[in-house]
């Protein structure tokens, strides 16, 4: 753990995969140790990675046993460079020539953090531990530097330029070495008859080296991220572009909040959610708001892959009335005090219980305390005495008898 070098970046939730990429673009030599916190989160990014044309495999405890020694020997013997694997996952995996632990989900710990980074930077070799860090999770990596007493150096994700250069001299410095060598035969024979087929061998050269590359040596290829763009409010978006709110059937009774419908827009679509407008998420459905031409992929998106999405209803209490002009605001609700009085009257008082009866001189009568029917005694019958008993207790006592004087 002395020889890795411990850096962090600053990245959104939506943005851990592109600048998950942009580090295995920037060497082609990497061979890592990616964690995330569940097994879900796992397979998602191993199935990401293989559909963008990466060689990675999943580990957690969900796997086979069979299946996970299979995975484990294979990487091992450098069939494939990126392992990404829970923390339960990845114990026992002894590999001592690792160049990178990258930690995709933060540890929730200083304990896990140093059992992960211990992985790289053994047997004298080198390593680098890289933690992507989201907005919510900097209080966590202040706690983790303080507890471990390591210093995790905070640093910015290279950019287009940065990445395609480097791709350049690595391809450029093994092209040398194979021309330092000695050519074969049949490879200069197949070369002429390939020279054949362009106008100029630099057109030959782009053909091939397109072939390999394919679009990944145009910096337009990597957009800046870590930078939130200026996002303008749901109402200032409504007024410069029409908004469109979608239906959306899933909600929070289903699993699915905010975060996670913005998450799963963002794999279906590439939407970001700075572009979208509100979102709200009920029991068992949700609402989004967007402009039209995010609207349209967002519905295109759902009717292949997703849940149910239309376009939402109208509702119409929130809508004007259709008798009123258009420059004519909508009417305020009348009240029941002052609506049908002159404009010249003042508004009434509101009557009262006590003295609206009364005449001016007259004063105001005392209100008559209320008698509990329980309290009165019943009526004593012919014949029989009352006693002290007839009266609650509360109220009255019996009276005390005097001492006779002897």
């Amino acid at each position: 753990m002395e020889l890795a070098e411990q850096i962090c970046y600053d990245v959104r939730r939506e943005d851990k995969f592109d600048a998950l990429r942009r580090l295995i673009d920037l060497d082609d030599t990497m061979y890592a140790m990616v964690f995330c916190r569940t097994r879900s989160d796992v397979d998602e990014l191993a199935g990401n990675l293989k559909k963008a044309g990466y060689r990675a495999e999943a580990l957690h405890g969900e796997i086979p046993q069979p299946q996970r020694l299979k995975v484990i020997n294979a990487f091992k013997q450098k069939q494939f460079r990126l392992l990404i694997a829970t923390d339960v996952a990845a114990r026992g995996i002894d590999v001592n020539d690792l160049t990178h632990v990258i930690n995709y989900s933060i540890p929730l710990n200083s304990e896990i953090y140093i059992h992960r980074v211990g992985r790289t930077g053994r047997a004298g070799n080198k390593g680098l531990a890289v933690t992507f860090v989201t907005p919510s999770e900097k209080r966590r990596l202040a706690q983790i530097r303080q507890e471990a007493h390591n210093a995790i150096r905070r640093c910015d994700l290279p950019g287009g330029k940065e990445i395609v250069e480097g791709k350049k001299q690595r391809f450029s410095a093994e092209l040398a070495n194979v021309l330092a060598g000695a050519c074969d035969h049949g490879c200069l024979n197949f070369a002429r008859e390939l020279l054949s087929l362009a106008d100029s061998p630099e057109e030959l050269v782009a053909a091939m080296l397109q072939m390999k590359f394919k679009d990944s040596l145009q910096p337009e290829q990597y957009p800046d991220i870590g930078v939130k763009p200026e996002r303008t409010s749901a109402k200032k978006q409504s007024r410069s572009a029409e908004m469109v709110r979608i239906f959306v059937g899933v909600g929070k009774g289903d699993g699915v909040g905010a975060v996670k419908l913005l998450e799963l827009i963002f794999q279906l679509t590439g939407i970001r959610s700075y572009k979208l407008g509100k979102v709200e998420c009920y029991d068992h459905f949700s609402f989004v708001n967007a402009d039209e031409e995010s609207a349209e992929r967002i519905l295109e998106a759902f009717r292949r892959k997703g849940p149910f999405a239309e376009i939402a209803k109208p509702d119409p209490k929130k809508e004007a009335p259709d008798d009123l002009p258009a420059d004519e605001p909508p009417q305020k609700r009348r009240t029941r005090k002052n609506d049908d009085l002159p404009a010249d009257e003042p508004p009434k008082k509101r009557r009262t219980r006590k003295t609206d009866d009364l005449p001016a001189d007259e004063p105001p009568k005392k209100r008559r305390k209320a008698v509990n029917p329980d309290a009165i005694p019943a009526p004593a019958k012919k014949g029989r005495r009352w006693s002290w008993d007839d009266f609650p207790a509360e109220e009255t006592s019996a009276p005390k008898r005097k001492r006779s004087k002897k």
